[in-house]
């Protein structure tokens, strides 16, 4: 499928009109009619602009992959569980943690950390 025709589908699957997508992108609905329609190509931002909105990958709506979204293989997942562990037990240990070179309160470290904690474990069951 050619760009434009995958940029068509999704805006169809979302039940959005030109004019939806045009206004919540800000990229003016002449621009994203002549796209929709081949007649122009998509430039940088609006690739950029366009998958974020849409929530898949840039090769994805570029045509060049058939995986909608980002996958980690399962080693590149151990690495992340790894380093975010290594990164919580940090959190744990550290007596200060400095945030722009003021020291952060128990409080707000104990935030983080359980912030960072929730993060990791909606992006594995993601």
């Amino acid at each position: 499928m050619h760009p434009h025709e995958i940029l068509k589908q999704l805006r169809e699957e979302q039940e959005l009109k030109q004019m939806d997508v045009a206004k919540k992108t800000n990229i003016n609905i002449s621009v994203y009619s002549k796209i929709e329609l081949g007649n122009r190509p998509m430039r940088d931002n609006e690739i950029i602009l366009l998958s974020n909105f849409f929530d898949v990958t840039a090769d994805y709506l570029l045509g060049k992959t058939t995986k909608k979204y980002w996958e980690l293989t399962a080693k590149e997942e151990n690495d992340v569980a790894k380093q975010m562990e290594n990164l919580i037990d940090q959190l744990k240990k550290e007596d200060e943690l400095h945030f722009f070179g003021k020291k952060m309160s128990e409080e707000k470290r104990n935030f983080l950390m359980h912030t960072l904690e929730i993060g990791f474990h909606l992006s594995l069951k993601k």
